[in-house]
């Protein structure tokens, strides 16, 4: 059926414009997304790439910050165990330096020592963290990036702290002056285990420190991101049941023009 005069053709017009917008609007509340394409908003899609690749750097610049936490305080789990069996060793060798003592009962605390280091080095070859042992001097100059930014970088560092590492692989503790000699050894290693986990403590704070600023600037940017992208429902439910009510509007005008002209025609025609 054709639609004659302007008016008609403006009508039809107005019922295609207004089925395209209904349809932009149903895609956009099906994916809860504003930009479906670059024709909606050229200069939006291109700000919402660049946003969303600020947000995908700063999502895994927070990954890399936490596995580089949850590394070293693997590392501290570690070094606390080490420095619990330093202390029984230190324990040991004034118990050995001690002069009433007998050449068994020295034997015997030397079986004892040789067992505890055994043990210290048990722990600097199994304390790991994803496949990196952390106490053998593996994990030294490890740079973690912590930030979307080149510069955003910690260099972290853990030495070994094997047995052999900390001078302590050949303790004699059957004579008394072996004995005062290890004792020495023994304060030493606990000096270096104990600034060791200070040191790695003070890296667990900085790395928290970048976590929080990280997040912060993630949300930011995600909040702007969802500001450009993301659809408002409501809003958009109610321009869809406008477009819809306007579209039988029209059909209705269109309907009763169509049905006018073809009157006419067949008034004319009778005539």
């Amino acid at each position: 059926m054709r639609v004659d005069g302007t008016h008609g053709l403006n009508l039809w017009r107005n019922l295609l414009a207004n089925q395209n917008r209904a349809q932009l609007l149903i895609n956009q509340l099906s994916t809860a997304t504003r930009l479906t394409s670059a024709r909606v908003d050229a200069a939006g899609v291109s700000i919402a790439q660049q946003l969303r690749a600020q947000v995908e750097g700063y999502q895994k610049s927070l990954g890399n910050i936490y596995d580089g936490i949850g590394a070293l305080r693997t590392a501290e789990g570690g070094m606390e165990s080490i420095t619990n069996n330093l202390q029984r060793l230190r324990e040991l060798a004034v118990q050995s330096a001690n002069s009433t003592l007998t050449a068994q009962d020295r034997a015997a605390i030397q079986e004892e020592a040789r067992a505890i280091l055994e043990g210290i080095n048990q722990i600097v070859n199994t304390t790991q963290y994803n496949e990196t042992r952390l106490l053998t001097g593996e994990f030294q100059n490890v740079e973690l990036q912590t930030g979307p930014s080149p510069s955003n970088k910690l260099t972290v560092s853990i030495p070994n702290l094997s047995p052999e590492a900390l001078g302590l692989n050949e303790l004699d503790l059957q004579t008394r002056e072996g004995a005062q000699n290890a004792i020495e050894k023994v304060d030493q290693a606990l000096r270096t285990v104990a600034s060791t986990r200070g040191t790695a403590g003070a890296f667990v704070n900085r790395l928290e420190r970048s976590a929080e600023s990280v997040a912060n600037a993630l949300t930011n940017v995600t909040a702007s991101l969802s500001i450009i992208e993301d659809m408002d429902m409501a809003r958009g439910i109610v321009e869809l049941v406008r477009l819809d009510l306007l579209r039988e509007s029209n059909l209705a005008i269109t309907a009763q023009a169509s049905n006018l002209s073809r009157n006419n025609i067949l008034r004319l025609l009778g005539s």
